[in-house]
């Protein structure tokens, strides 16, 4: 392959990388404003400002669609926590930062549309797969996340039962809040998982 080519190949990985991610961005909006019922793939592909064929040529269906939005929400949520704690001064109490990261993104709006998401794998087998790996991935992240990344020199790092306890509490919190339309202080959730987790 010459270096025209290579350069034209490139160029074409770089447009349909970009157009995935709006189309990606575009879902995860659609879900946040209309709920999985009300999201269409003709409404994705309005806000997302691409062609009919452009869409369905990244993704086919819209259970490819939703499948492929569940990794990206995955991706975005570490992507933000992990942009956050590196940015976080070496003097900060990374342990309670690190917690209200992790608050932020269950209190946000990429945790209400992976609500959505998780109400509509109920019937849809493959969605619901993609969730549980996704899940899984998130798990492992955060597991990290509370290692090496969220701890000073002197802390002994989380087992993974204290992680899974923390996003317990984090994500049943996060449900009642929506269910009650209500809102939790950060600084309260973070002290509740400490002292659920023997760190307070």
């Amino acid at each position: 392959m010459g270096r025209t080519d290579f350069a034209a190949t490139r160029a074409q990985n770089d447009r349909s990388a970009a157009t995935k991610r709006r189309v990606l961005d575009a879902t995860l909006a659609c879900l946040l404003e209309n709920g999985y019922a009300g999201t269409s793939t003709n409404a994705i592909q309005q806000r997302a400002g691409v062609s009919r064929g452009a869409m369905t040529h990244q993704f086919p269906s819209k259970q490819e669609l939703m499948i492929a939005a569940v990794k990206h929400l995955s991706d975005v949520r570490s992507e933000r926590i992990l942009a956050a704690l590196n940015s976080m001064p070496a003097s900060q109490d990374r342990m309670r930062a690190g917690l209200r990261l992790a608050w932020a993104e269950y209190d946000g709006d990429l945790f209400t549309a992976a609500l959505e998401l998780w109400v509509a794998s109920r019937t849809d087998q493959r969605l619901q797969q993609a969730l549980y790996e996704a899940e899984r991935e998130i798990g492992q992240r955060q597991r990290e996340l509370f290692g090496d990344l969220m701890l000073a020199d002197h802390e002994k790092p989380l087992s993974r039962a204290q992680v899974d306890v923390i996003a317990r509490l984090m994500r049943g919190t996060a449900v009642t809040n929506i269910l009650r339309r209500s809102t939790t202080d950060p600084d309260d959730i973070v002290e509740e998982c400490l002292r659920a987790v023997g760190r307070s």
